[in-house]
């Protein structure tokens, strides 16, 4: 079962990976109306819903993070796909340095795209525009939303597993080394007649 040749660090990484996908059909932002309405002098309840049902540009999915955000979250997960796919096939008998660099390596690949993903998501919000009734189109700040959280721990937990992984492959690579064969002991001498046989006898 494949369950069963995975690790530790290997089940983590696939647990990233799977929350990273589910990112993909959820809200990252949401739109920060009350802020936005906040001098209102009418009535900032009825201001904020006017703006979180008219205002744009706030979908579903990376797309919403913007350029490069969105190909980097994509080659993050990528990467943690491709790690676990290593692990599942490096087992005794097979090499492992393939599932042993990927996993350095994107210890460093994700981790960037952490840092750089949670500075989008926490210090420079992508903006919603929303159209005043003169049809003047403004700025309303945004708010990350529950998939922009569940985004960056997903990320984050892909680098903890894969970070796990890395002592995780070290007996694995010594499973994978071709053991040399067990000794075989060899046949005892036979005893040496005690006597040898007198000529003409």
């Amino acid at each position: 079962m494949i369950g069963g040749r995975l690790r530790t660090g290997e089940l983590l990484a696939s647990l990233g990976l799977l929350g990273l996908l589910a990112t993909l059909f959820l809200r990252l932002f949401a739109v920060d109306a009350d802020g936005a309405c906040a001098d209102d002098p009418i009535s900032p309840p009825v201001c904020a819903d006017t703006i979180r049902e008219h205002a744009t540009g706030l979908g579903r999915g990376w797309g919403t993070l913007g350029h490069p955000w969105l190909e980097l979250v994509a080659i993050a997960a990528a990467w943690l796909l491709v790690v676990v796919v290593l692990a599942v096939r490096a087992r005794a008998g097979r090499p492992t340095y393939g599932a042993v660099v990927s996993t350095v390596l994107g210890v460093f690949v994700v981790g960037l795209v952490l840092l750089l993903t949670a500075i989008r998501s926490l210090l420079a919000q992508p903006g919603a525009g929303y159209r005043l009734p003169d049809g003047t189109v403004v700025t309303v700040g945004t708010s990350v939303a529950a998939g922009g959280w569940l985004l960056l721990a997903s990320l984050l937990v892909g680098l903890v597993g894969l970070w796990v992984a890395i002592a995780d492959d070290r007996p694995r690579a010594s499973e994978g080394a071709l053991a040399p064969p067990p000794e075989r002991l060899a046949p005892s001498r036979r005893d040496a007649p005690t006597a040898a046989a007198e000529p003409g006898a």
